[in-house]
């Protein structure tokens, strides 16, 4: 499930520095700083895949470079969300309209559904869903009616943004997971997989493509789990510095779509 042929990433908006925080970082959002760490993240990334789908960012959104959130693409079917925050929910609207012009086909969720793409952990065996501040009930039920051929199953989020805010997919019968309380209460509810544990949240959210695993920068305790077993897997670690998306609770799977 690795060998994605396509990204979808969506540029910085100039106002960056005015998205949405959960907790007020001690420093602020550097702009300039943040479009260097997204180009070389960019750069990267396309390095691995043959089409690069880029929309441009909608200055009215500042939080619209985490263009995960938006929408959820498996095959040809694509799932347009209704993100849960308020001051998120225009953000949609390229994105679908994009998307669209590929000639996908498009899902749109009902206004009374919620859903965050980071609430949407995919792997080989089955779709698991958070249940967030930002996901409800009727997302889950939506998302289930839309990728009705596959297993999805609902995980309840309890102290963190999203679910992939601590647990991310590493291969198929292994999660990457923050050893925090919320990562053991969400790993109780997910069977059948090998957890790595990583003591920094944020390091939970790794982002693999074809053999190479993209890793946060800057926690060294976390680096070196990641990198021993990344080698044992023989698969090829790549190290990302993205210290300004973090400050708006981003990480590295929410600055694209894979499909």
């Amino acid at each position: 499930m690795f060998n994605y042929k396509n990204i979808l990433i969506r540029n910085v908006s100039p106002l960056f520095h005015h998205a949405i925080c959960t907790h007020k970082p001690l420093a602020p959002i550097n702009i300039n700083i943040a479009l260097k760490q997204h180009k070389i993240y960019t750069d990267n990334i396309k390095s691995l895949i043959n089409i690069c789908h880029t929309i441009d960012y909608d200055e009215n959104c500042p939080d619209c470079v985490f263009v995960e959130d938006t929408c959820v693409i498996i095959g040809k079917k694509v799932l347009i969300t209704n993100p849960g925050h308020i001051m998120r929910k225009n953000e949609i609207n390229e994105v679908k309209d994009y998307l669209t012009k590929i000639n996908l086909e498009i899902f749109q969720m009902p206004n009374d559904a919620t859903l965050d793409g980071g609430d949407v952990l995919i792997t080989n065996k089955e779709i698991f869903v958070g249940y967030s501040t930002r996901t409800n009930i009727q997302g889950f039920n939506f998302i289930k009616d839309v990728f009705n051929d596959r297993k999805i199953s609902l995980v309840y989020v309890n102290n963190s943004l999203h679910l992939k805010s601590s647990v991310s997919i590493l291969d198929d019968d292994c999660l990457v997971i923050a050893d925090t309380i919320e990562g053991n209460n969400i790993a109780k509810q997910i069977n059948n997989y090998e957890f790595i544990k990583v003591p920094d949240s944020v390091c939970s959210n790794v982002l693999r493509i074809n053999n190479t695993v993209f890793i946060q920068k800057g926690y060294p305790q976390s680096e070196e789990i990641l990198e021993r077993v990344i080698k044992k897997k023989g698969l090829i670690c790549k190290k990302l510095e993205m210290s300004e998306f973090i400050k708006a609770d981003g990480a590295l799977t929410c600055c694209s779509v894979l499909f």
